[in-house]
């Protein structure tokens, strides 16, 4: 995806497009040459030719890699057993119900943090040292990070997360590693009539 972001002149990099030289990419960048260290020379895609100063900020548009799970938010918790996986599971369901998010159960310690909307802290979450781990990273992250305890301040949610439209029956529907957030009977029906993929997890 397209981001604009600011840069010292230093930074820029082939396929960035210039603000203020919107016409063409950067097709190279040259480093700065030890002989004219206020100058760094750059070669637009359409042959010409721009200098900038490597010390002075830019705005460019970048293309950047899109968080995998933006959107979801991360629910860490004991795994320890089968018992606590499926208590954990089940408070899942109650996070996407509530906050309005898909949600990712951490088995185990391969997951980012940070690549996660929020990280929701099962009781428990400390007992293991994987989640335990995810939990202190989350933290350290300084991630937009809640207890168990938060997430019931929450009202449950009758909006369905895919039409948009307000059913007391909507409920998070189970996914391989998840649940999606509140979805319509009616949605779900259809969604799996039609095979539509990824219909279910839309925020």
């Amino acid at each position: 995806m397209l981001a604009q972001l600011t840069v010292l002149g230093s930074e820029i990099l082939p396929g960035d497009v210039l603000k203020r030289y919107p016409s063409s990419p950067v097709a190279v960048a040259e480093d700065v040459d030890p002989s004219y260290p206020n100058s760094r020379t750059l070669r637009m895609a359409n042959g010409t030719w721009y200098f900038c100063s490597p010390a002075q900020e830019y705005i460019v548009l970048r293309e950047v890699d899109e968080p995998a799970n933006t959107g979801v938010v991360l629910v860490v918790g004991n795994t320890s057993s089968p018992i606590a996986l499926a208590d954990l599971t089940a408070f899942a369901c109650d996070v996407s119900d509530r906050l309005r998010f898909p949600t990712v159960v951490a088995i185990g310690r391969d997951y980012d943090p940070t690549q996660y909307e929020a990280v929701v802290l099962a009781d428990g979450w400390s007992e293991t040292f994987a989640s335990a781990a995810l939990g202190c990273e989350a933290m350290l992250a300084d991630m937009c990070t809640l207890w168990a305890d938060d997430v019931y301040e929450y009202p449950v949610n009758t909006v369905c997360g895919h039409c948009y439209e307000s059913d007391p029956e909507a409920a998070p529907v189970r996914v391989e590693d998840g649940w999606t957030t509140s979805v319509c009977p009616s949605c779900v029906a259809t969604a799996r009539r039609e095979a539509l993929p990824g219909a279910l997890v839309a925020a």
